[in-house]
Formats: C-alpha cells, structure tokens, sequence
C-alpha cells in the first residue's frame, strides 16, 4: 500500500511508482530536515498518517523517498497476527492431543492398577498386564513390576497354606478315623472275654472270623472314603458280630434307592450310630431291637437317617449331646463326636448331624454332599 518516488533537492519529482498520487508528496523543506534520519519517520498526510524514510542517492542531489500508509501497516499486521494465532492453536492442538495421548496411556494404567490394587482387597488377587517393549520401563512400570511380585508371592503363600491345611487336614481326618477303631474293638474284646468266661468258644470263633473279615472290608485299601454299598456290607458283618452276643438283635434294615448306593461317603459313617442304637437303646430292652438305615436325595445333598425301636434319649442327655457337653463313663457320646467331627471337617460346617424324634426310639439324621463314585 505504499508508494515511491524520487526528488531532487528543490522538491521536484524526477520519477514515481506507479500508484502515486500527490497526496503522498513532501516538500523540499521537509526533504531537507528528516533527509539525515537514518529510521523511518511517522508523518501526517491530511487525515491519514505514514512512516517515510528518505535515502540520498550517492553522487547526486536526488532522494529515494518511501511513503507507507499506517493503516495499511496495520493490516498487515493483523493478517499477520492472525497466521501466528492460527499456528499457535494448531500448534496447542497438537501439543494438546499429544499429551492427551500420553496422558492417557498413563492415566489408563494408573485406572487399572488401582481398580486390581482395590479387587485385591476382597481377595480377587490379579497380576497387572505390563507393556512388553522393551523400552517401556517408567514408574508406573515399575510400581505394577511390584505390585505382580507381591500378587505372586502372595499366590505362592496361599498355595503354601492350603498344601499344609490339606495335610493338616488329612493328619486330623486319619486321627479322628483310628479313633473308631481302638473304641470298637475295645467292645468287641469285651464281648470276646465275657464269651471266654462262659466258655462259649463256638461263638468266640464265629466273633473272631467275623471280626477278621470286618476288618478286613474296613481296612479300604488305606482309603478314606467308600461307597455306600460298601458301607452297608460293613454294617452287615458289625451286626452279624454284635448278633452272637444279643438274641434281641434283628438284621439291619437298608431303605437306599439303588441309585445312591455307589455313591462316595466316609467310610465307617454309620457305624457309630448303630454301635450307640446296640449299647444305648437295644441290648437292655426286651423287644426285639431292629436298626433301619435310609437315605434320600435332596438337590446336591444326600441325607441318611438311622433309626432304631430302642430306648430313646432323654431330652436333658439329648440337648447335651447336641451340645458337645455330654460325658459318660461308659463310651456314650464318643461316636457321636468323633462323628460330627469328621463331617464338619471334611465336608465343611454347613453338613453335619441332627437328631429327629428320640422318644420313641432314636432318629438321626446324616447329611452330606453327594458325590459320584467316578
């Protein structure tokens, strides 16, 4: 928007730009006082203003004169503070969208760190998926790397203390187990010796034969567990054995649906209620005694009942019993323990024994899971 022209020292014009007009012209007088200004000079041309900047040409009297409107200066100006505004936000924009991208990334693995750190709390223990480049290795890297050590030596603990639980759990089940064993033959050897006593040898070498084979079928190849098939072939030789000695004493009664008989139990899981229902409630009764033994599904469950037409229990014993307080001097109330015992500890506290109508006889009730013979 500006224009050119030069002058001579008397104000003449010797050439111009082409867009000059005269309203740009100067005169020799003020040629000759800003002709020494080495900087452009702010200058008043009727309404309008212009910086001017006056160069002498060398070996003459000429002078290249330069006019530029103001206002066209700063129209320029504004173009060009609105180019640099316009790469100033390009360039926050890029700057922007790149941290966005790097702070996410962050942020990102902050959220899923913390949401895993929080699922530990309720035990949910989750290693955190780390970048596998091998250039990634910043703090946040760093912090899961310990946050995963910690999770696995937290997993390698827990394994630790659920091998030992289940060998403490195994050495407990086996005690409780021998425990049976040691309690029944204590009877047996009773029986054999009050037989000795009457000189009743025949039946001593029934007992002991018997006696033999129940251990024998009771042994289960060192095996915890036996079908239920095999538990009543195992009520059937104890009965036939406590038979020689009480005349009272009928065969067992089985009311077990044929789909459960092989299904998984502990083994010797009834005899401690028989041996009860023989010493407690039959043996010195009149009646003929008689021991049923039943069982029924009910969803994932199987519940046994073991009832007898013997004495009963009376309530004050009975609520003891229930208790874990009952003591007798006679053995009583041991099997039962050692019963609930064992089920509490191998099936869990949710399973265990309840007793139903002790009046008129006793009525006991197993429950526990049922389990498939594989």
């Amino acid at each position: 928007g500006g224009v050119c022209y030069i002058a001579n020292d008397a104000g003449e014009m010797i050439a111009t730009s082409t867009d000059m007009t005269d309203k740009y012209m100067i005169s020799a007088e003020k040629i000759q006082k800003i002709r020494g200004e080495d900087d452009w000079i702010l200058m008043k041309f009727g309404k309008s203003r212009a910086i001017v900047r006056i160069y002498s040409l060398e070996y003459s009297d000429w002078y290249l004169i330069t006019v530029i409107p103001r206002d066209s200066i700063r129209r320029e100006s504004r173009q060009l503070t609105m180019i640099m505004a316009g790469f100033m936000m390009l360039i926050f924009a890029i700057i922007y969208f790149l941290a966005l991208i790097i702070s996410k990334t962050m942020v990102v693995r902050l959220v899923k760190l913390s949401r895993q750190m929080t699922a530990s709390r309720s035990g949910s223990f989750k290693m955190v998926e780390l970048d596998t480049s091998p250039d990634s290795c910043d703090e946040i890297d760093m912090l899961s790397e310990s946050y995963n050590e910690l999770i696995y030596r937290i997993e390698q603990y827990a394994h630790a203390q659920a091998e030992y639980s289940r060998e403490l759990k195994s050495v407990e089940m086996k005690v409780l187990q021998e425990q049976i064993n040691p309690h029944f033959l204590y009877n047996i050897l009773d029986l054999i010796s009050w037989m000795a006593m009457k000189k009743e040898y025949d039946k001593i070498v029934r007992i002991v034969r018997l006696l033999a084979e129940f251990y024998k079928t009771g042994l289960h190849r060192g095996k915890e567990t036996v079908t239920v098939a095999e538990e009543m072939e195992h009520i059937l030789l104890y009965i036939s054995i406590q038979k020689i000695r009480y005349d009272n004493l009928l065969d067992p009664e089985f009311d077990i649906p044929e789909s459960l008989k092989q299904c998984i139990i502990q083994k010797s899981l009834f005899l401690p209620l028989v041996e009860n229902s023989i010493n407690h409630g039959i043996r010195n009764q009149t009646i003929q005694g008689k021991i049923v033994i039943s069982a029924v599904s009910e969803d994932s469950d199987i519940v046994f009942c073991v009832r007898d037409n013997g004495s009963g229990i009376s309530p004050e014993i009975l609520e003891q019993i229930k208790n874990g307080t009952y003591e007798s001097n006679t053995g009583g109330g041991f099997g039962i323990r050692n019963l609930i015992d064992r089920l509490h500890l191998y099936y869990g506290l949710e399973y265990g024994v309840t007793f139903g109508d002790c009046q008129n006889g006793t009525e006991v009730y197993i429950r526990i899971p049922k389990r498939e013979n594989e």
